[in-house]
């Protein structure tokens, strides 16, 4: 389920007494005496102030220190007291302990510390106030750090006066007196408490679903490290450890209201030490609740819901934060949660008296079905919103890539239109009109994803930054009829298993791939020896290049994005069809049968009537009688299947092209095609590349010649033998020329700029990597294609750094033993 809405409500606060963290625990105190007192809240019986449940009133031990002046510099007297007793009574006749502290004198106590080192060893007030607090991961703070750090709060919760010290004057030395020491703590208390209505109705969809108080609660980003004066801490890499969230569901208790209609949820309370973040951070504290909910026809759902403070940046030490909401909607997925925020209570926790936030708020909501809308050849959209309050909405950006020059630009304003739908009825709405430019001549020409970010507001707090109001953020997708995406290459790229290393013996005479003969056959030269060679070195299937000398330069044809095209409407000018430009692989596979070696070599049939042996690349070949035989290595395993010649006119509906990494030139027709076979580039794996068609050529070319991509089949020379003009291989023979074809004349088929040198030369399999033609020179290289639209548009992560197995192009079909192990079948 996707995000569904946004909702706080906020009930009044309720009065908040005090608790003491005992009743009554002095020793009668004899005349003369100064007692101390230790208090950590005032009056009694309420948990909101200090519940001692979860021991948050608890004095298991403390320390006290006198100094002579409040920045706690020069000692006088220090002791402490473990066995749990809130009081301390000091002796006031002469020469008892008062001699010591019968200045005036400022007293400093800690409660609860516990770590390898004590405060009774220290001497200064800063050294105490250093000393570092940890808790374990995920505890519940059952032994709280209190100390002196009194302060008293005005209006917004601004801190007025705050001090360390408790300032004790001298008295006649014959007067018994008690002195109150109030103690806060170092930590900070979370409450959540929430609302659950027996049912909500869907808007959108009419639907009503019944709730289910079986909850899941946790709160994310406490911090259990802090020191005991309690500076706020960032979440950082050195700070990261200690940043957790309670990993279980939270206890907690659940009551129905009067009418039955609403149930209401107290969670037990959660604890943080001090900390400071901005809104959006990862260290920005968060409820997360789940909750099932069920419908008649669709059963149960398990929903999660995202409950933040708005506004909140820091969380300071000794305060409560109460948060009371009301789950009045479907929630979200524990991936994409419906988020909740609103008005929320901060007080003292010592005293806890409202600071901020006061007050009841309305119910608020906001929220859209899907955070992402993909609208595909269509030139307006409208969204359905549901909101408690009428909306309003404004386009934040409009961006999509100019893939010609390789940047990411605003489009124009002028180009689109928001309008918002508020009724009587409570319905919500904004319609986008952004009719798309689907002429390829156009300057403005939707060759690529237009990306609109609209935001939605409410409209009485609007959506101008900082709003206190809710928003969301809604992202619209446009996608024209034909499409590019591109993703830069990896540069690692394997032609028949041959990948460029500096050393390799395959790279000589330019980096040449050389491959294994694919038209021996029964011609296998057998030497005296018996023995007969497999492959000829003359067999090149072209170059891989070495990245390094890859530029990166879009214009010069060594940019090293991998294109793809995506094609759903081709315009009715072109003659051309969309659809599977391969062809059927036959009993024995195209060509000859291309099978997969284990050694990751490019392999055709064998010796038809031979018996074979192998010995290094050479194979011992001897007469047999019956049907084909295949060396045991070399059993053919999947159907290549290579652009058909029957379908030169044909667009696939969406095909990735070769980088420049892969752009051979000098590449007879027979070996282009051999190449494409074999050809594997940052993980898209051999076997499923292929020779593209004519008609597919032809349309890149067009998108570059009005410059809405880089020249990926460009046509630059100048005619002569040393410098030939540029043309590309298309399966069936065919040479695409470019412009210098069409100036000099050239067509195949109604398509200028190409000759068939399949008609030119009678014999396929030799035509060569140069044609020649009144004078002058065009030299064919070879750029192969993918088919996304068959295999996907991810690549295979296995192979992005190595040579794949998938080489005769494999997706997943299970061929049965019977074929794998004889391909006349």
């Amino acid at each position: 389920m996707k995000k569904i809405l946004s909702y706080i409500a906020i009930a009044t606060l309720a009065s908040l007494s005090l608790a003491s963290c005992v009743r009554e625990n002095m020793a009668d105190s004899k005349k003369g005496d100064l007692t101390i007192k230790i208090v950590c809240n005032d009056l009694v019986d309420t948990k909101t102030a200090g519940d001692a449940n979860y021991g948050e009133n608890t004095i298991d031990h403390f320390d006290w220190f006198f100094f002579s002046d409040a920045e706690g510099t020069d000692l006088l007297y220090k002791g402490s007291v473990t066995d749990g007793s809130t009081t301390l009574t000091f002796d006031t006749k002469e020469g008892g302990d008062y001699e010591k502290i019968r200045k005036t004198s400022y007293l400093y106590i800690i409660a609860n510390y516990s770590g390898d080192s004590k405060p009774s060893s220290y001497d200064k007030l800063d050294d105490i106030l250093a000393l570092p607090i940890q808790n374990a991961e995920d505890s519940v703070f059952t032994n709280f750090v209190m100390d002196t750090y009194n302060y008293t709060t005005g209006d917004k919760g601004k801190t007025l006066t705050k001090s360390y010290m408790v300032k004790l004057s001298p008295k006649a030395v014959e007067e018994e007196r008690t002195e109150t020491v109030y103690l806060s703590r170092v930590a900070a208390k979370f409450q959540l408490n929430i609302a659950i209505p027996d049912s909500v109705v869907v808007k959108s969809t009419k639907q009503t679903w019944y709730s289910n108080t079986d909850l899941t609660i946790y709160m994310w980003n406490c911090l259990n490290y802090a020191t005991v004066k309690g500076d706020t801490l960032a979440r950082t890499s050195d700070t990261e450890a200690h940043f957790f969230h309670y990993k279980k569901g939270h206890p907690y208790t659940a009551t129905a209201n009067a009418k039955g209609d609403t149930t209401n949820v107290v969670c037990e309370p959660f604890y943080s030490y001090p900390q400071y973040f901005n809104k959006g951070d990862n260290g920005e504290p968060f409820f997360n609740i789940g909750m099932n909910w069920t419908n008649e026809e669709f059963g149960t759902s398990a929903t999660w819901y995202k409950v933040t403070f708005p506004g909140l940046t820091s969380v300071l030490r000794n305060r409560l934060y109460t948060m009371d909401v009301t789950l009045a909607t479907l929630g979200g997925t524990q991936d994409d949660y419906v988020k909740m925020e609103g008005e929320y209570y901060v007080s003292d926790w010592f005293s806890p008296d409202a600071t901020s936030g006061a007050g009841v708020v309305a119910p608020r909501y906001l929220y859209v079905l899907r955070d992402t809308v993909y609208v595909y050849n269509e030139n307006s959209v409208t969204v359905a919103v549901s909101s408690s309050h009428n909306i309003v909405a404004n386009v934040d950006s409009a961006r999509h890539r100019d893939y010609y020059n390789d940047e990411v630009t605003e489009i124009s304003t002028e180009r689109y239109t928001l309008t918002t739908t508020n009724d009587d009825e409570g319905n919500h709405s904004f319609t986008l009109e952004c009719p798309l430019d689907l002429n390829p001549k156009d300057d403005n020409y939707d060759i690529s994803r237009i990306l609109y970010k609209v935001i939605i507001g409410q409209e009485d707090t609007g959506i101008e930054e900082g709003t206190k109001g809710l928003t969301d953020t809604v992202y619209v997708m446009q996608y024209p009829a034909a499409y590019i995406t591109h993703t830069q290459s990896n540069g690692k790229v394997w032609v028949n298993g041959q990948y460029y290393t500096s050393d390799s013996p395959f790279y000589r005479s330019g980096y040449s791939v050389e491959a294994y003969d694919s038209r021996l056959s029964e011609q296998a030269t057998i030497l005296d020896s018996g023995w007969g060679f497999y492959y000829s070195k003359t067999n090149s299937l072209g170059g891989v290049m070495n990245p390094e000398l890859i530029t990166g330069g879009l214009h010069d044809n060594t940019n090293r994005y991998l294109y793809t095209v995506h094609v759903t409407v081709l315009p009715e000018s072109t003659g051309y069809t969309l659809g599977d430009p391969r062809a059927k692989p036959d009993a024995k596979g195209v060509d000859e049968g291309f099978y997969n070696p284990s050694e990751g070599n490019l392999g055709y049939k064998t010796f038809t009537g031979w018996s074979v042996s192998k010995s290094g690349n050479n194979y011992k070949a001897s007469a047999k009688t019956g049907t084909e035989w295949v060396p045991e290595a070399y059993k053919p395993r999947y159907r290549y299947r290579p652009t058909s010649t029957a379908k030169l006119r044909m667009v696939a509906p969406s095909f990735l092209i070769a980088s420049c990494y892969g752009r051979a030139s000098s590449v007879s027709y027979d070996n282009a095609h051999d190449r494409c076979a074999a050809y594997q580039e940052a993980g898209y794996p051999a076997g499923r590349w292929r020779l593209p068609t004519i008609a597919e050529i032809v349309y890149i070319t067009d998108l570059s010649d009005n410059e809405h991509i880089p020249a990926l089949f460009d046509d630059g020379g100048e005619g002569t033998s040393s410098k030939a003009y540029t043309a590309y291989w298309a399966a069936g023979g065919i040479a695409y020329l470019g412009e210098t074809g069409k100036k000099a004349g050239f067509s195949y088929d109604g398509i200028s700029g190409a000759v068939s040198l399949a008609d030119e030369t009678p014999d396929i399999d030799v035509m060569g990597a140069t044609y020649v033609k009144d004078g002058k020179y065009y030299e064919i290289y070879s750029r192969c294609v993918y088919d996304t639209w068959y295999w996907g548009e991810d690549p295979i992560d296995d192979f992005k750094e190595k040579w794949g197995a998938y080489q005769m192009g494999w997706n997943g079909e299970t061929y049965s033993s019977t074929y794998i192990n004889n391909y006349d079948n």
